[in-house]
């Protein structure tokens, strides 16, 4: 998955955390959330971070 192999080379590069923002309704949260994101709120613009 390339979400998955984002992760990974962004780990190897010695990040240890990543963000996104994603408005609420958009059905690729389902894919970020399978790839371990998780909501930690909502900006004004409806966007899920």
């Amino acid at each position: 998955m390339l979400v998955e192999a984002y992760i990974e080379a962004a780990r190897q590069a010695g990040f240890e955390t990543l963000s996104l923002h994603v408005r609420g309704d958009n059905p690729a949260w389902l894919l970020y959330e399978r790839a371990g994101f998780v909501e930690v709120g909502v900006n004004a613009r409806g966007y899920l971070h």
